[in-house]
């Protein structure tokens, strides 16, 4: 005779056996999707508040826009040049009033 509260032998092991089941479904799931998952762009840097993509930089490499200068890293030079770019872009919006021509002789040719 079962006392209050107990429960039928075989049902504590069906549900078991459904939560295996369910886990097993559940992962089958998600392995499947994460092997069709495809990369379209990457994050390379954040600078001056602006996000600077892997196809930026490619971008600006294709359109002669920035030089490699015949760096063994490309992505990595034309990177630096584009976070310099942000940076300095900041700055100049940061002071509209003052007169930036010296400044950009002595650091804008890199640009």
């Amino acid at each position: 005779m079962k006392g209050k509260g107990q429960r039928a032998e075989g049902t504590g092991q069906a549900a078991n056996r459904a939560a295996h089941i369910a886990a097993a479904l559940l992962a089958v799931v998600l392995a499947t999707g994460a092997a069709g998952a495809e990369t379209i762009d990457r994050v390379l840097a954040v600078a001056g508040g602006q996000v600077i993509m892997l196809s930026d930089v490619t971008a600006a490499l294709d359109l002669g826009l920035v030089s490699d200068e015949g760096s063994a890293d490309r992505i990595g030079a034309v990177l630096t040049k584009l976070i310099d770019r942000a940076l300095v872009l900041v700055e100049v919006n940061r002071r509209p009033d003052e007169d930036l021509t010296a400044w950009y002789v002595t650091f804008g040719q890199a640009f």
